[in-house]
């Protein structure tokens, strides 16, 4: 869900800041910024074999394993799949506290991953965050209320329980 939040915000951002021409990109970008931590749990899964992932591994192990290898083994799978270049810097620097480019998509990759992380969809909740303070909400300039909007559109997305009509089953 975590991944698929930041896809969506990742894209939805795109729109509402003008980037209409790489909004899948950054749908993707946020798809894959967190592709070894799928790694790292499958992983380990296979090493539990048929037992629950959590009666073989505490959860403070699988959350170590997770943050400090997370990035290093996405990067090792981005090279096996030769994903495309433009996805390298989500995958690599995501967690980076400052930006460090002028990527955009890279920008709204990390502030979709902060949006998720403030909203608590994912391992890493922060619901304290103040995401119009981040160097990302600065740097592509949107504004508090389009920022709440982000944040009740992953909430609603996530959150709020969904009636599907006849239409659409």
């Amino acid at each position: 869900q975590h991944a698929h939040g930041c896809a969506l915000g990742a894209r939805w951002l795109a729109k509402r800041c003008g980037y209409l021409t790489i909004a899948d990109q950054a749908y993707f970008g946020g798809l894959l910024h967190d592709i070894g931590k799928f790694v790292l749990l499958a992983a380990m899964q296979t090493i539990a074999g048929e037992k629950d992932l959590n009666k073989n591994f505490s959860e403070a192990l699988v959350r170590e394993v997770i943050s400090t290898l997370h990035v290093e083994q996405g990067l090792r799978l981005f090279d096996e799949w030769h994903l495309p270049e433009v996805y390298r810097a989500a995958v690599l620097e995501h967690h980076a506290e400052e930006l460090e480019t002028q990527d955009i998509m890279l920008a709204m990759v990390k502030l979709a991953n902060r949006g998720c992380r403030k909203i608590g969809l994912g391992l890493d909740k922060n619901p304290d965050m103040a995401l119009p303070t981040t160097a990302e909400a600065q740097f592509l300039g949107i504004d508090e209320i389009a920022l709440a909007e982000f944040e009740i559109m992953l909430e609603d997305r996530f959150f709020c329980p969904r009636v599907v009509t006849v239409g659409e089953a």
